[in-house]
């Protein structure tokens, strides 16, 4: 539901917005992000290389049907950008942006 407000509407992701949709795990100040970046290294750096490898394989699943999804989704699109009404909005949405 909070995805169809950037994707749908257009609003504005904020970094708030990122990290309450999972798709940032940390928030960090201005000019501190390669810090932030070297500390959590550092603590992965101290786990057990086995341990993390067996993790990521959990948390990443089965991508095929990611794949799958992301394909159609880029057929979707492909398709929404011969249609001029889709085209004239990302024009304005550029012009917006310059």
């Amino acid at each position: 539901a909070g995805a169809f407000r950037f994707f749908c509407l257009g609003d504005t992701l904020r970094a708030e917005d990122a990290r309450a949709l999972g798709l940032v795990a940390e928030i960090v100040p201005g000019g501190t992000v390669e810090e932030a970046a070297l500390g959590r290294a550092r603590q992965l750096v101290k786990k057990p290389v086995a341990a993390l490898l067996q993790t990521r394989g959990l948390l990443k699943g089965n991508t095929e049907a990611l794949c799958d999804r992301i394909d159609q989704e880029i057929s979707l699109f492909q398709q929404a950008l011969q249609d001029d009404t889709t085209l004239r909005r990302l024009q304005r949405i550029a012009r917006l942006a310059a």
